[in-house]
């Protein structure tokens, strides 16, 4: 019997993202009484290295930045999880066909 690899660990910062989405309404309540302007920005797309909002990066919700979704001021690199799903699914496929 073949021997079951392990799956490989998510990227690190993949956590914080799907906690901010999780905990999304606690997250806004809070900006909400703590914000100072009450403006937000949200659903941004952006050029890599352009900051079209300087200063106001507390209220910028969901930026896609080239490959990197910032949420909550927590950035992921969506290219590496489509590479650990990509991985993780073969994984899977891989120890499906043994049992």
């Amino acid at each position: 019997m073949k021997e079951i690899q392990e799956f490989q660990t998510p990227p690190f910062k993949l956590r914080r993202i799907r906690n901010d989405y999780e905990h999304f309404e606690e997250k806004l309540d809070d900006w909400a009484t703590n914000s100072k302007t009450n403006i937000y920005i949200d659903l941004n797309i952006v050029s890599p290295g352009i900051n079209f909002f300087p200063g106001a990066e507390d209220n910028v919700f969901r930026q896609l930045e080239g490959y990197n979704l910032t949420f909550w001021n927590n950035s992921v690199n969506l290219q590496e999880v489509i590479q650990w799903v990509s991985e993780t699914s073969s994984l899977i496929n891989e120890n499906s066909n043994e049992v």
